[in-house]
């Protein structure tokens, strides 16, 4: 938590002691992105189950049971994890396609801290009266800015094609984590039946969400 929020604060000096370190990926998963990612999915199940799930179309807020708010929650961590493992590997993809050797552990890294802006901002998307879409895109404006000085601390890449890489790898962890966001709402209002999406399905979700 500490780290992630020092990331956003002052982000250069924060990834200069991330790459200084270099802990193996276990480390990072278990002493920096796991808590981190619990007490976020925590905070935000207790707000959906405290507060409501979300204000349904005529402005009332929708009431979830516990068991509902554990079931989102879970299906969010999962959500997360694949983020983390696929956003690695296709960060790994990109710098062999840029031609910028890059190991497993420095791919790990920079998708473990990467995406912290995104789970950070569950904290307040817990909170019924504040759009989820908007929290997603504040989460990812964190996540674009924290990964400017990541990249080049982090991947080491050659200068010529530092700015490629921060371009590309910034869309990919965004772009999982918006398709991961948009699985977790259809899951919502389908199966855990948050709000009456009606006979439209599908295209409701997506008009609610967009």
């Amino acid at each position: 938590m500490i780290r992630a929020l020092m990331l956003l604060l002052v982000p250069l000096p924060t990834w200069e002691r991330i790459a200084k370190s270099q802990w193996n990926c276990l480390v990072i998963f278990f002493v920096s992105f796991l808590p981190l990612l619990a007490l976020t999915i925590a905070i935000e199940g207790g707000g959906m189950y405290s507060l409501g799930a979300r204000f349904n179309d005529y402005g009332r807020l929708i009431k979830i049971t516990q068991q509902q708010a554990i079931q989102f929650q879970a299906v969010q961590a999962g959500l997360s994890l694949i983020i983390l493992i696929a956003g690695t590997k296709l960060i790994l993809w990109v710098c062999e396609g840029f031609h910028s050797p890059t190991t497993f552990r420095q791919a790990f890294t920079l998708a473990a801290y990467g995406i912290t802006p995104l789970l950070l901002i569950r904290v307040i998307d817990g909170h019924p009266a504040i759009p989820t879409w908007v929290c997603f895109a504040i989460g990812s404006v964190g996540t674009v800015f924290v990964l400017y000085h990541g990249i080049a601390l982090v991947l080491q890449p050659d200068t010529s094609v530092g700015f490629g890489l921060y371009l590309i790898c910034s869309l990919v962890l965004v772009l999982l984590a918006g398709l991961s966001h948009f699985i977790a709402q259809i899951f919502a209002q389908r199966k855990l039946n948050f709000a009456d999406l009606g006979p439209e399905g599908f295209l409701a979700v997506a008009g609610r969400l967009f």
